[in-house]
């Protein structure tokens, strides 16, 4: 039983990187339907509390899409609700961790999950390895002005802020992008050193220089070949139970943006989005440290 989590900053085209992971990887059984925040609901959340603000979507539906898969069962109302109940405890909408782990063993399955979740609470990255899945990261760093932009791409942007707020409770309006760039670097960074262990593997790549050439090396490392040509999306036409933007309509599912991706960052740039001389300085090391570089 094996999991491919992603982590890296929200918002910033990690759904689109395990899209490409999913197509480019030579298994039988590849399931990757969204954010699933499975490591959250192993840890018996509610996933009612990573409902979208703007009811763009809800909590559990990518989990729910994965189960109806995984058990080869058409997706329509009626099903919905029978797996619902099957998977899910009525009372509190907890996952029952036996019946999910009896599944994706009984399918061999190979699960990729991109979810925020992973960045908002980064201890949950790993609970699947207690749980005796076989756990490997891609991790996604991106350049944090990039990421300052990203956050303005609508209202999906706006979406993930309030998702933020709701979630971490020591975010508040107006947000400092920077602060949350930082933080959530920082808490990826200090649950990898604590863990490293749990995880058969960890890949790290800025999201500015990931492309299909990365792929290989991190197959490899699953003992894993890639196809030879794409599969097709499986989420890229699918839009959500709440909504009828398909997934090719979420920002993050693009790997590719209107502005320019850099591997510099710019101190000058760095201040247009914090008032905070401390925080940029702070913000400029650890991007140093995760492999960028500081300019001006």
């Amino acid at each position: 039983m094996s999991v491919v989590l992603i982590c890296g900053l929200p918002r910033s085209s990690s759904l689109g990187v395990a899209d490409l992971l999913s197509r480019s990887l030579d298994h039988d059984s590849v399931h990757m339907q969204g954010h699933l925040h499975m490591a959250a609901a192993l840890d018996s959340q509610n996933l009612s509390q990573y409902d979208s603000p703007f009811g763009f979507y809800d909590g559990s539906e990518s989990l729910l899409r994965c189960l109806l898969q995984l058990n080869g069962i058409p997706d329509n109302i009626d099903t919905r609700l029978s797996v619902s109940k099957y998977y899910f405890d009525d009372k509190n909408n907890c996952l029952n961790h036996e019946r999910f782990l009896e599944l994706i063993d009984t399918a061999k399955a190979l699960i990729i999950d991109p979810s925020f979740s992973h960045s908002v609470e980064t201890r949950l990255l790993s609970v699947p390895f207690a749980f005796g899945l076989k756990t490997s990261l891609f991790v996604v760093w991106r350049n944090p002005i990039c990421f300052c932009m990203d956050l303005m791409e609508g209202v999906y942007g706006l979406d993930c802020c309030l998702q933020w707020i709701l979630c971490k409770q020591a975010y508040s309006f107006p947000l400092d992008p920077i602060q949350i760039w930082f933080d959530c670097v920082s808490s990826i960074r200090r649950e990898l050193a604590q863990s490293a262990p749990s995880f058969a593997n960890i890949f790290y790549s800025p999201l500015e220089s990931f492309s299909l050439q990365c792929i290989p090396t991190f197959a490899t490392s699953l003992s894993l070949a890639c196809n030879q040509s794409l599969k097709p999306s499986i989420i890229k036409d699918v839009s959500s139970y709440m909504h009828d933007c398909p997934y090719s309509g979420d920002p993050s599912f693009s790997l590719a943006r209107n502005y320019d991706s850099t591997l510099e960052v710019s101190l000058k740039h760095l201040s247009r989005f914090s008032y905070d001389s401390d925080l940029i300085s702070a913000a400029a090391q650890t991007a140093e440290n995760i492999g960028y570089c500081i300019v001006d």
